[in-house]
């Protein structure tokens, strides 16, 4: 991709037209082969605007997320490069005939013209500018595009007030696991001005308070404990990048070449069409690629990102398959499916889960013993507002609340 952006919102509202060219240079308009009607593509396409995150709920029915199973099929089963094109509409497409949600949108915005890209300029000029300054004109050239793993609906466990197992770490926004299994577009913004008022209102009213935690020993002890261990992370780093001799630095790998392979296998296995049978055979995979000798090169940022990813993706791998080995269905931001090859035929009978749909999936990392380990737990209740303004206001104004974890 030239420039990677979300392309939601406008993007899609002004239905733009989906192709494919294989090998050979020949285009096809794929979408229509997915759908029963013009009409219903568009508004599919139109809906993606809104409904951007992917959701094996929004299959069945001619959903939005249809144009994501498209799409990877397209690129990953049959092998070709995926476009949008803003200078045509799709083939058949007649704006009186559009969908009434889409039609009433575009009428609105005065934003009924002919092309995609009239209509883009008119709904949001903003977003052709944005493309534009970054050297891709789309009155003139086609846009490739893919769909890429943006939303797992998780992070790092927080508690209520947004601190991490890690005491004294707050994790705030798109690290923390406060999304939710659906993800809706906006729940981002919410989560992460939500997690940034409270993180900050128990820092300030426990952590900060009186300064008092800056005269506690614990600081010191916890400052001790903090670098102790960063002085052996650095020690194995410093020796893991010390450059070789000539003698040792045959059967090296070079980092940049393992963390494409690494990244190419979790886009095939652990994006947003998982199956079983493809995440155990990556885990073995995982294994012979930890095993590998690297060579940090002079490229000491792609050295580190490969030494983390591995990790990663052991929590990661442990974690699906965890869910799948209970009984897991699809759901949220996934598509569980038996076999990768029967992506096409599981369309029309996509099953969603039912048994936890009150279940967050914990996965730790044991340092002592080198372990992953997954457990399930329970959501945590929504809490009571049945509160009385003069209790709550004394538990605040006492720092009696932040006791609550």
């Amino acid at each position: 991709m030239k420039f990677r952006w979300n392309l939601s919102g406008s993007y899609q509202q002004v239905i733009p037209r989906y192709f494919s060219v294989d090998e050979n240079g020949r285009e096809e308009e794929f979408l229509s082969s997915y759908f029963s009607s013009i009409k219903s593509m568009g508004r599919a396409v139109f809906l993606k605007g809104y409904q951007w995150p992917f959701d094996p709920v929004k299959i069945a029915g001619e959903g939005s997320s249809l144009v994501d199973m498209a799409i990877y099929i397209e690129k990953y089963i049959k092998g070709r490069r995926v476009y949008l094109d803003y200078t045509r509409n799709p083939q058949g497409l007649v704006l009186d005939d559009i969908d009434s949600t889409a039609h009433e949108y575009l009428a609105k915005s005065d934003a009924l013209c002919p092309t995609p890209i009239q209509r883009l300029l008119c709904l949001n000029p903003l977003s052709y500018e944005l493309y534009k300054s970054h050297g891709i004109d789309l009155t003139k050239e086609y846009l490739e595009i893919d769909v890429v793993p943006q939303h797992h609906n998780g992070g790092a466990e927080v508690n209520i007030w947004w601190e991490t197992s890690v005491k004294h770490l707050f994790a705030i926004g798109e690290c923390a696991g406060t999304h939710g299994v659906h993800r809706p577009g906006g729940s981002a913004l919410n989560s992460g001005q939500v997690g940034g008022v409270r993180s900050a209102s128990f820092i300030a009213g426990s952590y900060l308070k009186d300064d008092s935690f800056y005269r506690d020993e614990m600081l010191k002890s916890m400052t001790a404990d903090i670098l102790g261990e960063f002085e052996k992370e650095l020690t194995a780093a410093t020796a893991a990048c010390a450059a070789p001799d000539q003698k040792q630095t045959a059967g090296l790998w070079p980092a940049k070449n393992l963390l494409h392979d690494l990244q190419s296998m979790n886009t095939k296995t652990a994006m947003f069409i998982r199956s079983r049978r493809e995440i155990e055979k990556s885990r073995e995979e995982l294994k012979a690629l930890a095993e590998k000798r690297v060579s940090p090169g002079e490229d000491l940022v792609t050295f580190f990102r490969f030494r983390e990813m591995l990790l990663f993706s052991r929590l990661l791998y442990d974690g699906i398959l965890s869910y799948i080995n209970d009984s897991g269905k699809s759901r949220g931001s996934y598509l569980i499916v038996d076999s990768m090859k029967d992506i096409e035929t599981c369309l029309a009978t996509v099953e969603i889960d039912e048994l936890h749909k009150d279940k967050v999936i914990n996965t730790f990392y044991i340092v002592e013993e080198d372990k992953v380990v997954s457990k399930q737990r329970q959501v945590r209740p929504i809490p009571d507002s049945g509160t009385w303004f003069e209790k709550v206001w004394r538990e605040y104004r006492e720092g009696q609340v932040f006791s609550e974890q």
